[in-house]
């Protein structure tokens, strides 16, 4: 008398289609842009800034932003999913206050705007994940360091208006850095990459006292040669 094996073949693919589950874990709802950590908090949000700065409906104009110091070449990602809204290149030196431009429409309707930055290969209409890259920080020559600038508009249709900006520190409060969910860091823990004998470098002589308590030293990751001023964009 013979034994017939069967469900051999079922076994298999039961386990193979839980290991893709295992692998293809869900990305999280709301990734920092960019891997590093960001400030405690905003100093330059609503400090009086120039004409190209957000109208504030009082004859003034308001920074509207978070400048985010980062190398150039550094990856930009999508906070949320959504879907691109507009891609604008950087023409150089011809006098463009923003350079590159890439906006990103969440499904809730906000807007994140990312400036200064050179566009991945990214389509207005194109659907994007959260933590997907959609730019890099370009070597803009128009400020005192390479950095993104940061917007969240509460609404297309409000646009470029403070009445219309959230503080984008606010807005990515739990925000996580690593997209897989490895290390799952909130943007408000400490860099898992300080060491308790090294103890992280202090920016260079800031000037200005609000901004540089702004990025206290236990969170602000500056880059050999880093230098800052009183001009931010």
């Amino acid at each position: 008398m013979s034994t017939k094996i069967s469900g051999s073949a079922s076994t298999h693919k039961t386990t193979s289609t839980r290991d893709n589950e295992a692998a293809a874990k869900p990305r999280p709802k709301l990734v920092l842009p960019l891997d590093k950590p960001l400030p405690k908090s905003n100093a330059s949000f609503s400090q009086k800034d120039g004409p190209e700065g957000m109208p504030d409906g009082k004859g003034g104009f308001r920074h509207g932003g978070l400048d985010w110091f980062a190398k150039p070449g550094t990856k930009v990602r999508a906070p949320v999913d959504g879907k691109v809204i507009e891609v604008k290149k950087s023409k150089g030196n011809s006098g463009q206050v923003f350079g590159g431009t890439v906006k990103v429409q969440g499904k809730d309707g906000k807007v994140w705007v990312f400036r200064h930055v050179d566009p991945a290969k990214v389509k207005v209409g194109q659907k994007v994940q959260a933590g997907d890259t959609v730019a890099k920080v370009a070597d803009w020559k128009g400020s005192s360091g390479d950095h993104v600038h940061v917007e969240v508009w509460k609404s297309l249709k409000g646009g470029y208006h403070f009445n219309n900006a959230i503080d984008p520190v606010k807005a990515l409060k739990g925000g996580v850095r690593d997209v897989d969910n490895k290390k799952s860091l909130a943007m408000d823990s400490v860099s898992s990459t300080q060491s308790a004998s090294a103890p992280p470098k202090a920016p260079a002589t800031p000037v200005n006292a609000a901004f540089a308590k702004a990025y206290a030293t236990d969170l602000f990751e500056p880059f050999p040669g880093f230098r800052m001023t009183t001009a931010m964009a």
